[in-house]
């Protein structure tokens, strides 16, 4: 049990850290999603408006998604990916 709890709390800081880092990131970085009309997006409900990145970056590859053990320890009785998933 204090291994999960230790686990949450590990996560939950994380989350807040990468956050705060999000809302650090300089605004001329960013401009304001406009739609055809000219006028500024906001968020569903809202009166914040919705910002992209001025320039994309397009990358060569992608991170897509990945699985995370729900039990610790259990990763290391795996020998493929095949059984990994068949599991």
């Amino acid at each position: 049990m204090k291994r999960v709890m230790l686990i949450l709390i590990s996560l939950f800081i994380l989350f807040i850290s990468l956050t705060l880092h999000v809302n650090v990131i300089a605004d001329e970085e960013y401009e304001e999603l406009r739609n055809a009309s000219g006028n500024v997006v906001n968020y569903y409900g809202s009166s914040n408006p919705i910002k992209i990145k001025k320039n994309y970056d397009e990358r060569s590859e992608e991170f897509r998604g990945t699985w995370c053990s729900f039990y610790a320890g259990d990763i290391r009785t795996y020998t493929s990916d095949d059984q990994m998933k068949a599991q």
